[in-house]
């Protein structure tokens, strides 16, 4: 007991002979201490998303763009650079019509955008519990 007194009247000296300014300057550097700890905590919890975000998105979106660019070889196993010779070809076959098959795939894709089911489909496809209800309570377009 008569120790914690002598602890208590220590720090009552040790604070009666500090100056106004030391004082200020010790606050000023406990509230910077528990500043800095406070922007290490939101930084602790804000990388694990942001890092998720440059690796699962940014990083794989990257990839499937550049992935337009590159040719597989099967029997190297591995992909080339292959430049804008793909893009260009592709354009050509989609747009110009070089390639049949590949217009009729479009119009195929174009006339069935303009299907009265299309609605009905895409709902039975986002929300596959309502499938009963829409394949049975329809009504005709």
């Amino acid at each position: 007991m008569d120790n914690n007194k002598t602890m208590t009247e220590t720090n009552e000296a040790t604070d009666a002979t500090l100056s106004a300014a030391e004082r200020a300057k010790i606050s000023k550097r406990i509230k910077s201490r528990r500043k800095r700890w406070e922007y290490l905590f939101v930084l602790s919890l804000v990388a694990w998303p942001i890092i998720h975000f440059l690796v699962f998105w940014l990083y794989v979106n990257f990839e499937s763009f550049t992935l337009i660019f590159k040719t597989y070889k099967p029997l190297e196993g591995k992909y080339v650079w292959s430049g804008v010779d793909d893009v260009v070809r592709t354009f050509k076959e989609m747009v110009l019509g070089d390639n049949p098959v590949m217009q009729r795939a479009i119009r195929d894709f174009s006339s069935s955008c303009r299907s009265p089911l299309l609605p009905r489909m895409l709902s039975i496809s986002m929300f596959p519990e309502n499938a009963f209800t829409a394949c049975c309570f329809t009504f005709p377009a």
